[in-house]
């Protein structure tokens, strides 16, 4: 039974045209991102510019650093002038971004957008913000986050 399901299996792949390429959830598909910070994990140090360091990190993984936060939509090779899309295509990631962390910070942006609505809820040590892309967005996001706390009594 387990060899027919086999053989049936790449017998349809192989009937299927073939499509390399990886995506999750897009926007324009359909889909969402939930955990938009594990799934594209870009930090840079606030204070040094660099990227943040494995000394700089807790056992999660979480820079315990203020930190930069770095979204990039762009195209391929956008930075350098050019881009590898001959179409030019962006996706529309313009709207208002839903964000917060555990502790609490200041939230600025640095650019791609504005960050409004910085609350921080005492009952759950949490800080909640919202990033807005303004539309023609070019889909480069850096949020900043500084005098960071962890806890109401932490450094």
């Amino acid at each position: 039974m387990r060899t027919q399901f086999f053989f049936l299996f790449y017998f349809f792949m192989s009937l299927l045209h073939a499509q390399i390429g990886v995506n999750i959830g897009l926007p324009e598909r359909g889909g969402t991102y939930i955990d938009l910070a594990r799934e594209n994990y870009r930090w840079n140090n606030l204070n040094t510019g660099s990227p943040v360091g494995s000394g700089q990190v807790d056992g999660r993984g979480w820079p315990t650093v203020d930190a930069q936060y770095i979204v990039d939509f762009r195209p391929v090779a956008e930075w350098t002038g050019s881009i590898d899309d001959p179409e030019v295509y962006r996706l529309d990631v313009s709207g208002t971004w839903k964000c917060s962390f555990k502790g609490q910070g200041t939230a600025s942006a640095a650019s791609g957008g504005s960050v409004q609505n910085v609350q921080y809820s005492a009952a759950t040590n949490t800080t909640t913000f919202d990033f807005v892309a303004p539309p023609g967005s070019n889909g480069l996001f850096l949020i900043n986050l500084a005098n960071t706390r962890r806890t109401p009594a932490g450094p």
